[in-house]
């Protein structure tokens, strides 16, 4: 009912409003993911073990939501987009000390477009 009101005053329609609000921000992100990477999102029961997103060839995506992301990752990706010039898109690496196995990390929609990238190429091998 109070979502009715609400959705009343925002000038939502009160069905799709009382929909909308029962969506956490978590699915909301991997519904964001799926569709930046032109997969589904994956409905899960209350602990199933599932992928958060399927049907991206090549591509197993495990989407976190977090209220505030670490600041290293934030700041280093700022960092290297302000160096990016003429079209470069900015990746950060991040290696844990003693560890040989790095981390990239990018924009959703630029590992969108490299996935696309990489799915054109194996098509047409």
């Amino acid at each position: 009912m109070v979502a009715r009101l609400m959705a009343r005053r925002r000038g939502l329609h009160p069905v799709r409003a009382e929909a909308e609000a029962d969506v956490r921000p978590w699915q909301r992100a991997e519904e964001r993911t799926a569709r930046a990477l032109g997969g589904r999102r994956v409905k899960r029961e209350r602990f199933e073990s599932a992928p958060d997103v399927a049907d991206v060839p090549g591509w197993l995506p495990e989407v976190k939501y977090r209220k505030r992301l670490p600041r290293v990752v934030v700041a280093a990706l700022r960092q290297a987009e302000a160096y990016a010039i003429l079209g470069q898109r900015p990746v950060v690496v991040l290696f844990e000390r003693g560890s040989r196995t790095g981390i990239a990390v990018l924009r959703l929609d630029d590992f969108a477009a490299l996935a696309r990238t990489a799915n054109r190429t194996e098509v047409s091998r």
